[in-house]
């Protein structure tokens, strides 16, 4: 038997006692991507198990494959502990046919949790990963970020079709219906899902009243890149973002009068058609949530070429609407003493599917209670969301709550193409509802606790 010296340690496994190449390789059977280290006689030199003779076989539980045929020498593999070269690893591949190149499912649920989190870039992220492989030498690979940055797109797309429980409906995925993959309010009246077949016969309708907050948010830009036609997106539409290619079409299609004000200057309404988009082919974007409980609305979100033209936000609108089924909608807009003027003659220029479904609504508009103190009086009672019956106790600032969360995500996708900001803008909303959905529970009780102090000691003090 040859003994061997004991100049190798492992970075990552507990307590990084020395061994030799033969226990090394035996050891880490299982644990292919760990780091390994040799000591030269001088200091720790890094290696790798590739290089001690370590080959991975897969669906044989870390033995050899008995019928192994020849493959490529080397296979890169990307890892929360940097790049790794191993032969025939079955991580999630970088390319379809013959992949030379994967990235482990630890990396993308990592890099996935990061992003949704911190707003961290893809690139941001990649460049991380050069660096945990070799700090002093940054370019110890070939460049994988193109294809890292790919992988993660894939996964994300993948994993709210997941979600949305696709895998378990016949046909393909091409089949998903426009805002199939959004998350619902479980707190609003859902007709179908969570309200009481008679619900049209109860009295109490303002129960069932659909409320909506709109409004515009000028950081999640995007420039003048790409194309559509270069990129379309895995799934646009499918979400939270309108299909674009009828959005688009009615944009290009329809123009309406300038709107004009008789409150206290509203920047929105003097800047719809003059904001700055020099560099841009996308202002920002409008954006319809659920007032009370911050829910972002399946097909609730839909770019801005300028300023807040009610043309971009009507559309926006209505068809985040569309799948509901109430006749009775509050909406929560900060100028929503100019924009229910016109409303009617406009609802006439939508294109057909949202037009008749717009027609069927009574709409009774609302401001939210911090931006009503800008307006005039004559605005105060008739918008306010503390008068008007039915309303119960919000503010309708909720949608503003929800940009200042999503504001540095524009960080990420202002250099996306428009199908890949698309997918990504998806993911972001579509984590934001996830999240709510987990904590709505709790949430829910404590403020019907708190709602149950408030009544007692309001009925002590009549």
């Amino acid at each position: 038997m040859v003994h061997e010296k004991a100049e190798y340690r492992c970075r990552d496994c507990f307590g990084c006692s020395m061994r030799c190449r033969i226990c090394m390789v035996e050891g880490h059977a299982l644990m292919p991507l760990h780091r390994i280290e040799r000591w030269n006689g001088q200091y720790f030199d890094s290696t790798s198990l590739r290089e001690l003779g370590l080959r991975v076989s897969l669906g044989h539980s870390g033995a050899l494959c008995p019928n192994p045929q020849k493959h490529i020498s080397k296979f890169c593999v990307m890892d929360t502990t940097g790049f790794h070269f191993l032969l025939k690893v079955g991580w999630y591949p970088m390319t379809v046919h013959r992949p030379r190149s994967a990235v482990t499912f630890t990396l993308l649920r990592h890099f996935d949790l990061l992003r949704m989190q911190a707003k961290v870039s893809a690139f941001d992220f990649y460049n991380t990963l050069v660096r945990t492989t070799n700090n002093s030498h940054p370019n110890p690979v070939k460049n994988r970020y193109m294809a890292f940055s790919r992988c993660a797109r894939e996964w994300t797309h993948l994993k709210m079709l997941k979600r949305a429980g696709c895998g378990h409906a016949q046909g393909s995925t091409r089949e998903t219906q426009a805002g199939e993959l959004a998350l619902l309010c479980p707190a609003c009246p859902q007709p179908d899902w969570n309200l009481p077949s008679d619900w049209k016969e109860k009295p109490k309708q303002w129960l069932y009243t659909a409320q909506v907050a709109m409004d515009a948010n000028f950081k999640l830009k995007r420039k003048m890149v790409s194309s559509l036609t270069a990129d379309a997106g895995l799934g646009a539409g499918w979400a939270y973002v309108v299909e674009p290619v009828a959005y688009h079409r009615h944009l290009r299609s329809m123009e309406y009068p300038k709107e004009t004000s008789a409150c206290n200057g509203q920047r929105a309404v003097e800047e719809q058609d003059t904001r700055d988009a020099r560099g841009l082919d996308t202002t920002g974007v409008a954006g319809c949530v659920c007032p009370r409980h911050g829910f972002i609305r399946p097909k609730g979100i839909g770019d801005l070429q300028r300023g807040e033209r009610f043309k971009n936000m009507d559309y926006v609108l209505f068809s985040s609407l569309s799948n509901t089924k109430a006749s009775n909608v509050d909406v929560s807009y900060d100028i929503s003493c100019v924009w229910i003027k016109n409303l009617k003659s406009r609802i006439e220029k939508l294109p057909e599917p949202l037009r008749e479904s717009a027609q069927s609504y009574t709409i009774r508009p609302l401001i939210p209670k911090f931006h009503l103190a800008a307006h005039v009086i004559s605005c105060q009672s008739p918008f306010s969301w503390h008068l008007l019956p039915g309303c119960a106790e919000a503010d309708g600032e909720e949608i503003e709550r929800v940009w200042s969360v999503h504001n540095d995500v524009g960080r990420c996708t202002k250099e996306m193409a428009p199908g890949h900001r698309w997918d990504i803008l998806d993911a972001f909303f579509g984590d934001w509802n996830w999240r709510k959905y987990l904590r709505i529970r709790k949430c829910m009780i404590l403020h019907g606790n708190e709602c149950t102090k408030l009544s007692i000691f309001s009925c002590i003090l009549t």
